[in-house]
């Protein structure tokens, strides 16, 4: 891809003629429905024109996106970020555990998304706040952000597709037999609206599991999720019997660690404009160490 190397514009030069709705869900990993935003928006321009439906397009044409000026909703907070990644579109940061990663009904601050806003603000960005993973408020580590709708977008059909690498660090309580495996279960949310359990009607899922060193009561693995499911890992460890160290809602209290131990360390992903494949990788937070 040929883009113009600025945050507020995407320039792409056309290499085939084609349908533009779908040659930007193609080319550009766009949807229908971003697309019809930016029309609707008149931010999508050919040749310095601005279009208003669907047309043929041919190569050597010239596509522009402008990425306007956008408010959040979010209160901003002078909230530290661990930023380990940042580009014209991305933001990613190592969250800490006992966060939130955006407000709720009832907590309206102090949030990740809070923090964001103020950085924003900072860095006179515009832009509203668009998280393309999640992370549960007790889980830490990798946390991406997208500047704009084209990035969103494109990040959020690889994690869709699985054509991102996630893996994770996580202390059980106990060993397993055998020390390296696949689970494959169908998650679905139980009637209390918030655990899941394993059911046939459930969505599939899959992760792999691997035992990187076992101490006398507990051990240390790696997964690697193959699907991206809500608790997937704390889900799917407990129907082989490890439970994961301080995790209240599946297992019990610890009073070795207040929170699960389970930090999303590092992240394999294809990135926006160049293509390039980047791989990042975040430490350990303190209580895990800790532990180790």
């Amino acid at each position: 891809m040929d883009f113009i190397n600025n945050e507020k514009i995407l320039s792409h030069l056309v290499k085939k003629d084609a349908k533009l709705f779908d040659y930007l869900k193609n080319e550009l990993i766009l949807s229908y429905r971003q697309t019809n935003a930016f029309i609707k928006n008149k931010t999508l321009l050919i040749n310095d024109n601005v279009i208003t439906k669907n047309k043929s397009i041919k190569k050597g044409d010239i596509i522009i996106l402008r990425f306007p000026d956008e408010d959040n909703e979010y209160l901003p907070e002078n909230i530290q970020l661990d930023i380990i990644y940042e580009t014209i579109d991305l933001l990613i940061i190592n969250k800490p555990p006992h966060i939130l990663v955006h407000p709720t009904v009832t907590v309206k601050e102090h949030t990740i998304a809070n923090a964001i806003c103020y950085y924003y603000n900072k860095i006179n960005l515009k832009s509203k706040i668009r998280f393309v993973n999640r992370l549960d408020q007790d889980t830490s580590g990798i946390l991406i952000i997208a500047k704009n709708a084209y990035a969103h977008s494109f990040l959020a059909k690889q994690f869709e597709n699985n054509q991102t690498t996630k893996k994770y660090l996580t202390i059980i309580e106990g060993h397993l037999f055998p020390k390296n495996g696949v689970i494959e279960a169908n998650l679905i949310k139980g009637k209390d609206d918030i655990k899941y359990h394993i059911s046939d009607s459930g969505k599939a899922s899959k992760t792999i599991y691997k035992v990187l060193k076992e101490y006398e009561s507990y051990s240390l693995l790696e997964c690697i999720l193959k699907s991206g499911r809500t608790h997937q890992i704390r889900v799917s460890l407990k129907s082989i019997g490890g439970f994961i160290l301080g995790d209240t809602l599946y297992y019990k209290k610890s009073d070795l660690i207040n929170r699960q131990a389970l930090h999303a360390y590092k992240l394999e992903f294809i990135e926006p404009r160049t293509l390039h494949r980047k791989c990042l990788a975040c430490d350990l937070p303190f209580d895990m160490k800790n532990l180790l």
